[in-house]
């Protein structure tokens, strides 16, 4: 496999007019939470959302000066989410696999060809992830998951021990790990990972808890 993954567009593949999207409902105070930490840690890393950000920053301050506040009809701001496609995005669908279903019966052996399902976008622009195995009475999950170049996931505590194997590109672990195509890392119960990041992308083999939690 190559270093640089291809991704899909726009959500999939964390396109840069996705992230002037994000640049602007950032702006504008119109994300989640969780959305705002995450660009908070894009400004962080990437110059041209930072650059996007603070174009935009002008004119909606002059904005916010020139009108007189007036209450939204109800359910506007989920609309106006749920058009934009930005609807759910709380910490579940960051961790999509939380909503993942184990197969109905076991089976002696488990064959799933490449063809069987593809990768399924998160709320994290750029990163994508396919399911591999669920075993939810074992509160265990084996899935692939796909970073974009210039992507990072947000800092986390792990409910159970985690395995991740890269089998393509980079990853940065903090500011002191950094990870190439063939390297392993575990991770213990109750341990928190930092932010990881990927400059070239890359496409990680994962095994975790279907319980780990996003925290500040």
């Amino acid at each position: 496999m190559k270093d640089s993954m291809d991704t899909t567009q726009p959500r999939d593949g964390g396109s840069e007019g996705d992230w002037s999207d994000w640049a602007a409902l950032y702006v504008l105070g119109a994300l989640t939470q969780a959305e705002r930490s995450l660009c908070e840690r894009r400004l962080e890393t990437d110059s041209n959302f930072r650059a996007e950000v603070e174009r935009l920053r002008p004119t909606v301050d002059a904005l916010h000066q020139a009108v007189v506040p007036v209450a939204p009809p109800a359910g506007l701001y989920q609309r106006v989410r749920e058009r934009a496609g930005l609807e759910p995005v709380e910490a579940a669908s960051i961790q999509p696999w939380k909503q993942w279903r184990g197969d109905s019966a076991p089976e002696s052996f488990r064959y799933l060809a490449s063809a069987d399902g593809g990768f399924a976008p998160t709320a994290v622009p750029g990163i994508a992830v396919r399911k591999l195995h669920v075993d939810e009475a074992g509160d265990r999950v084996t899935m692939l998951v796909k970073m974009a170049p210039g992507t990072s996931y947000p800092r986390h505590r792990h409910a159970g021990p985690e395995e991740c194997y890269v089998l393509a590109g980079d990853l940065s672990v903090g500011s002191n790990l950094h990870m190439r195509a063939g390297d392993f890392q575990r991770a213990e119960t109750d341990s928190v990972h930092e932010l990881q990041s990927t400059v070239q992308g890359c496409l990680l083999l994962i095994t975790s808890s279907l319980r780990d939690e996003l925290v500040a």
